[in-house]
């Protein structure tokens, strides 16, 4: 039995021993089949579809530069007088007139009494007055009168003064779908477009008015007027006594009287007048018309490919015009005598004018993402009536027309 069991373990060592080498040569074979194993052959994609990525949406980023926008202006205006007049028979009144004034009499004698006191002696009312002032020398009459002058002026009917606005150069942003092709070299496309550019116009007219002028007459008593001035002045006198000698206080001063040596004008008006004419060229009205509109345009576009770098874009469509903008009338009477009367009037809206619109351009690809793009526009729009009212200066009225406008287009575009 001990013989049986050694037998066995001579076996099993046997076959241990045998083991890595029957393991190697397993390992041999496998090595030597792979070598020989032929190679893989290529998926084949010919029946897959290739698919390149074309670019449908173009942006355009550039200026727009449009004609003017038209307008026409008119109305009716005023100009009142700056003066109110009180009742001419009257007398030691205020007046004040555009080229003078004739307030009450101030004739006052101050007297110093040489002792640090002053008395002082109001002058008895004789119609007449020492404050007073003039503004030009044309008021002095031939005959040695003074006259004094209120203006005002009336423009009922102002006639259609035209004006066309300033070509001018604003942004615009645009995009554009491409929707396919029509043929192998036309296509077409869904656009849609903003711009920005500015309202100016002006103008500025000599108005055909009814001139109204007051003039109050006065008396100058035979007086020396000075250059034109304001009035009173007033000088230091000595006292003296009936037979010329200096008057003199309790401590031996001087004694002094402050007087008035204006010359003396009536304290009332003589004559009180009022005229009126057709004038063609003392009132001057300057209108002026500023502002900004933004252009919303969409519409259809066609697309005519020449080559790989240059097409041609058309495309028509509605637009809608929102403006704002601010009217200003200055009212500028030049008068006989005495400074310009100047009044201002002003109004600001905001609008929205529905428009068409049509764009031809050329587009050239410098690769096949960017490009460079000039076009001619047209656009077509309507109009709306603004309105500077005031109760004391009239109604002024502009016209602001947004037709047949023309211009250019240019900047860059961008595909993706």
């Amino acid at each position: 039995m001990y013989s049986n069991w050694m037998k066995y373990l001579y076996v099993a060592c046997f076959l241990a021993l045998l083991a890595p080498q029957l393991r190697a040569y397993d390992t041999d074979e496998e090595e030597e089949a792979e070598k020989n194993k032929p190679p893989e052959e290529i998926p084949d994609f010919s029946n897959l579809n290739e698919y390149i990525y074309q670019p449908k949406t173009t942006l355009n980023f550039g200026e727009r530069i449009m004609s003017g926008v038209k307008a026409s202006f008119g109305g009716n205006g005023f100009v009142p007088a700056p003066e109110t007049l009180g009742n001419a028979s009257a007398p030691d009144t205020a007046e004040t007139y555009h080229d003078g004034n004739v307030l009450p009499d101030g004739r006052d004698v101050t007297q110093n009494n040489g002792n640090g006191t002053t008395t002082l002696f109001q002058s008895a009312s004789d119609g007449k007055t020492n404050t007073w002032g003039y503004a030009d020398g044309t008021q002095i009459t031939s005959d040695d009168y003074m006259q004094f002058h209120v203006y005002s002026d009336a423009a009922p009917d102002i006639s259609p003064i035209k004006a066309s606005g300033k070509t001018n150069s604003g942004m615009e942003l645009s995009v554009s779908r491409d929707m396919g092709n029509i043929t192998k070299k036309l296509s077409w496309n869904i656009f849609f477009g903003m711009s920005l550019n500015d309202i100016q116009a002006s103008s500025t007219a000599a108005i055909k008015s009814n001139l109204t002028t007051t003039t109050d007459t006065y008396d100058l008593f035979g007086a020396t007027v000075p250059a034109p001035g304001s009035f009173p002045s007033q000088s230091t006198i000595e006292v003296t006594d009936a037979n010329g000698n200096p008057v003199l206080d309790t401590n031996g001063n001087q004694v002094s009287q402050v007087v008035s040596v204006s010359p003396l004008i009536g304290d009332q008006p003589l004559q009180r007048s009022t005229s009126t004419v057709v004038d063609f060229t003392s009132l001057v009205d300057s209108f002026k018309l500023h502002g900004a509109y933004a252009t919303f345009r969409a519409g259809p576009s066609l697309t005519y490919t020449f080559n790989n770098h240059l097409k041609l874009i058309v495309s028509a469509g509605p637009a809608i015009i929102y403006a704002g903008s601010m009217y200003n009338v200055t009212e500028d009477l030049t008068t006989a005598t005495g400074d310009p009367i100047v009044d201002t009037l002003t109004d600001t809206t905001q609008r929205l004018v529905p428009a068409v619109y049509f764009d031809a351009t050329m587009q050239y690809d410098i690769t096949d993402r960017t490009g460079l793009y000039l076009g001619a526009v047209y656009q077509n729009g309507g109009s709306y009536l603004q309105s500077a009212n005031d109760t004391a200066f009239g109604t002024y009225t502009t016209k602001v027309d947004f037709a047949d406008q023309n211009g250019i287009r240019t900047g860059l575009s961008y595909k993706f």
